[in-house]
């Protein structure tokens, strides 16, 4: 078994206000297995929580998105006891290979997850190597109100500036109560990266997303988020895009956490940035792998079009790609079908696709004047620069 997924851990505390922690420890477990190097594929925890409450059996689910075993159980959080229950159900068989029971204080949580990450490892015979044994042994005692606060801050979905906000208060209430909490200074760097990047263009968050992050390293050198995060804060305008940089400071974070799925897509954009399509086609499909049907799929077929493979470009890129940007998803469809000398097609499609979408940064616009001026049709194409421009 060198495959599996953590199902989403389920809330038995009898009270759903505590669902946060359920997720939260769902979350924890999937990044410390994507840890072990001798696992080739552990699905992301943002994949995995389409499942939560899922009638399906584990081994249903296992066999779905096509991996070996899958790691099911509840938590039952009762003051600053908790009690988690967790069994491994191999796909094929639908047998329990391993199961186990744990209670412990929350400030000992984070020793648990390795605790449960190493007997997992055991119950398959996976071979850890002297770095994994060391780190998995070495966990730190944490504040219980720190990592309430923690957990509540990254079980927000940072989709909006509101979210951003208010997983940027609980981060920061975490870090308040215990500054020595490098996952929390890893979380807040991502949440303030996030809202400048895509809500609200603030040197101050950039600056503010540098300390937390460079905290988290100071505090663990060797934690995967916070080595991510600095290489994403590296990767602007502002620090002139050092790819061999980022390069070597996503492998790193890689070489750490071999299934981390957000690395493996940073490093195939910054491959693709750079005229390196093969490369980046490696780490876009490995990025799919982990988070099957998200961003990554996208990407693959934009990789497609550059390598002049049109139709697949144009299939794959519309097999409906989750958080895209609508807009430019339909320009680069279109694109497809017109590099593949289907002009008519590329232009229904970008006409059509104006009807149902909002023309974010007038990117269909510029798009129809493309299709135009390349049949001879100048004036109409210059209105539509404007518009585009406008």
């Amino acid at each position: 078994i060198v495959s599996l997924a953590v199902k989403p851990l389920e809330n038995l505390s009898g009270d759903a206000s505590k669902d946060f922690f359920a997720d939260g420890m769902t979350d924890e477990l999937t990044t410390k297995l994507s840890q072990i190097n001798a696992l080739k594929r552990v699905v992301s925890g943002s994949t995995m929580m389409r499942y939560k409450r899922s009638p399906k059996s584990s081994a249903e689910i296992a066999r779905e998105i096509n991996v070996a075993a899958m790691v099911e159980g509840s938590v039952v959080l009762s003051g600053n006891q908790a009690r988690i229950s967790v069994q491994l159900v191999e796909a094929g068989t639908d047998k329990t290979l391993w199961a186990e029971s744990y209670t412990q204080n929350v400030a000992n949580i984070v020793q648990l997850q390795d605790q449960v990450t190493v007997a997992i490892a055991n119950a398959i015979a996976l071979k850890l190597t002297p770095g994994e044994k060391t780190r998995f042994a070495t966990a730190r005692v944490v504040n219980p109100e720190a990592y309430d606060y923690y957990l509540r801050g990254i079980h927000e979905a940072q989709t909006s500036p509101e979210s951003c906000d208010i997983s940027i208060g609980m981060l920061e209430k975490a870090i308040s109560i215990d500054n020595n909490f490098a996952e929390a200074y890893a979380a807040l760097a991502g949440v303030y990266s996030t809202k400048s990047f895509f809500f609200e263009t603030n040197k101050d968050l950039e600056v503010k997303a540098e300390q937390a992050a460079d905290k988290a390293l100071q505090l663990n050198p060797e934690l995967p988020a916070a080595i991510l995060a600095r290489a994403g804060l590296l990767w602007t305008p502002g620090h002139g895009f050092p790819h061999e940089q980022v390069i070597a400071e996503t492998r790193h974070a890689l070489a750490v956490a071999p299934n981390y799925g957000d690395a493996h897509f940073v490093l195939g954009a910054v491959y693709f940035h750079v005229g390196l399509i093969g490369e980046a086609v490696t780490e876009f499909k490995k990025a799919e792998e982990i988070a099957p049907g998200e961003g990554p799929r996208f990407h693959l077929g934009l990789m497609a079009m550059y390598q002049g493979h049109y139709d697949e470009a144009a299939a794959t890129m519309d097999r409906n790609p989750n958080g895209m940007v609508p807009a430019f998803v339909q320009c680069n469809i279109s694109f497809a079908l017109f590099d593949g000398g289907k002009l008519e097609s590329a232009r229904e499609r970008i006409e059509k696709a104006r009807a149902q979408f909002t023309d974010e940064g007038g990117v269909m616009a510029a798009t129809e004047a493309f299709f135009l001026a390349a049949a001879g049709d100048k004036i109409y194409a210059h209105q539509k620069i404007d518009q585009a421009i406008k």
